[in-house]
């Protein structure tokens, strides 16, 4: 995935990259113009004095110009491999190369996480790019002008890592251990006045007190350290960047007052050491959305493939699941599943609401990445409808003609199945609008009109009426393909091949 997400930003990087280039170029090309100016007029050259005016104000016009047109291409191309990127990772997860559970974390990565890993591309990484060329560019021009100063330049600019290395040496420890003392504290007042009785019935309320003293002292002790730690890097910081700003001046000055430095190159030293200054902290602000790139490039990692296996395609086999275990944000929701469905069995899930059929159900489908475990799948062609589906905001007939055209479901089946439901009344409408009954008996429709080898159900007979749920019971009778239904209804009775219970995230045959 990571490959992936470079091959897609390439473009973002490299106009960006350009763009950065192309300023300074400018900027260089407007300095060495402005010297010449002055060296011009300190030789009283009028003639060559104003061609070099008329140079650099036609230098200033069309590079703007040009880095219009560059800001304009690569904002566009930004915004056209953003929207890649993101169409990238819908894919990944229809696929089941991307296991993000549920609708609510892919909205966060598709907008978060996207936006950082597009941050990173399109301004982050030119600006180090651009800043390390452009700092060896400036010192060499500088080397070559006066090699003395050029030294001294270039170590004022290495001064900006020195917040950094204060940090990371000594102030990244002291805010740690505050950190720690805090959930000291706080964990000691929460658990010590949950276990107040007890500690008043054993008479050790003198210790209590004299353990909550030595948490209170720590955390002023941890907060004072913090607050001299946060004075004296925003002294250093402060230094630093009055150095920066000021003390070039100084240092340029007075190599051309002492130092022999030609006067008319002043513009040109100026730019020179301000190109300095800038790139070494582009590159360590560079480095900082670093970490945050690499931070929003976990949630974008691959399926493990080694836990989803394809069956033989003469295998009789159509899924398999070996110790199956998923936990969402600490709870378990399934602990140890093994089930075994041969092709053409009918399966019956059943179970409570939350107790995990759903999730077993889409990682027997390859829909979501256990935690654990090993699953081989056959190469089935299937059909699906979950409890919840989406409420699309556009018509229900166009959803159903793109599939017809598309040949994914059968066009005289659909449209039998709607009949048959009742439901045909709905396609004038759009999902987000209708019923939940609606939608249910919209989706289910499309799932039995695709023919698959495996179809598989969530729920199906929710907020459907008596009338419906006998159709589809005549249905799945007669499917002949392997079937997945998880239901806890008990209209729906016929011949099982198997019917499992599914609680506290066990997993049982009845």
């Amino acid at each position: 995935m990571k490959n992936q997400i470079r091959q897609i930003f390439r473009p973002s990087l490299a106009w960006g990259t350009a763009h950065r280039v192309c300023t300074f170029a400018l900027q260089l090309l407007c300095a060495w113009l402005v010297s010449r100016v002055l060296e011009s007029a300190i030789a009283e050259s009028l003639n060559h004095q104003n061609t070099e005016i008329v140079l650099a104000a036609l230098s200033v016009l069309l590079g703007g110009i040009l880095l219009g047109l560059l800001s304009r291409k690569a904002a566009h191309r930004q915004a056209d491999d953003l929207r890649q990127f993101r169409k990238h990772v819908c894919l990944a997860v229809i696929d089941g190369d991307l296991d993000i559970p549920s609708s609510g974390e892919l909205d966060v990565r598709l907008q978060r996480g996207a936006e950082t890993i597009q941050q990173f591309f399109s301004q982050a990484c030119p600006q180090m790019i651009a800043a390390g060329l452009t700092l060896f560019i400036s010192f060499t021009i500088l080397c070559f002008m006066d090699f003395r100063l050029a030294g001294i330049l270039l170590g004022l600019s290495l001064l900006q890592l020195l917040p950094t290395l204060l940090y990371e040496k000594w102030a990244k420890a002291i805010y740690a251990q505050t950190q720690a003392d805090e959930e000291a504290y706080s964990n000691w007042v929460i658990e010590g006045m949950k276990g107040i009785s007890s500690i008043k019935a054993f008479q050790r309320e003198k210790w209590f007190i004299h353990r909550f003293q030595k948490h209170c002292e720590s955390l002023i002790q941890s907060g004072m350290k913090e607050n001299g730690t946060a004075a004296i890097e925003d002294i250093v910081t402060e230094a630093v960047r009055t150095i920066l700003s000021y003390g070039s001046y100084l240092i340029i000055g007075a190599f051309i007052l002492f130092g022999g430095a030609d006067p008319a190159r002043l513009p040109l030293l100026l730019v020179m050491a301000q190109r300095l200054f800038s790139s070494a902290a582009s590159i360590v602000n560079g480095r900082t959305q670093q970490a945050k790139y690499r931070q929003a490039l976990t949630g974008f990692a691959a399926v493990k493939r080694s836990q989803i296996d394809r069956t033989a395609p003469h295998s009789t086999v159509a899924v398999s699941a070996a110790h199956i275990q998923k936990s969402y944000e600490g709870k378990t929701v399934l602990s140890d599943a093994s089930i075994e469905i041969m092709k053409h069995e009918h399966v019956l899930f059943q179970g409570e609401n939350g107790a995990g059929k759903t999730t077993l159900l889409r990682i027997l489908l390859g829909l979501c990445v256990p935690d654990h475990g090993t699953l081989l799948r056959s190469n089935l062609s299937m059909a699906f409808a979950f409890q919840e589906e989406p409420a699309l905001p556009f018509p229900a007939q166009e959803i159903a003609d793109q599939l017809i055209r598309d040949g994914t479901i059968n066009e005289a089946d659909f449209y039998r199945h709607m009949k048959a439901f009742r439901n045909t009344a709905m396609l004038s409408s759009v999902p987000a609008e209708c019923s939940a009954g609606q939608r249910k008996k919209f989706y289910v429709s499309i799932a039995l009109a695709r023919n698959a080898e495996l179809l598989a159900l969530d729920e199906p007979t929710n907020h459907m009426d008596f009338g419906s749920v006998a159709y589809l019971l005549e249905q799945l009778k007669a499917y002949s393909g392997t079937l997945l239904v998880c239901s806890h209804d008990s209209r729906l009775r016929f011949p099982w091949n198997h019917t499992y219970q599914v609680k506290e995230g066990m997993l049982h045959e009845a």
